[in-house]
């Protein structure tokens, strides 16, 4: 194998390399940003853990 062989080949898998990451990231911001919104608003049991049973919330 010639060196520019060796050169195409390393900057194919680190483009792939870098695919990759971005994926990663993105994966990331999306499951933060999920997390950011359900703190965001208010838990369906009222934050205390327990289910609300009446129609009054209580």
């Amino acid at each position: 194998m010639s060196t520019a062989d060796d050169l195409h080949d390393t900057g194919w898998l680190a483009e792939q390399a870098t695919a990759a990451l971005d994926s990663i990231s993105n994966l990331y911001d999306e499951a933060m940003a999920g997390l950011e919104s359900q703190d965001a608003s208010p838990a369906a049991d009222g934050g205390d853990g327990k289910a609300k049973t009446s129609a009054t919330g209580t």
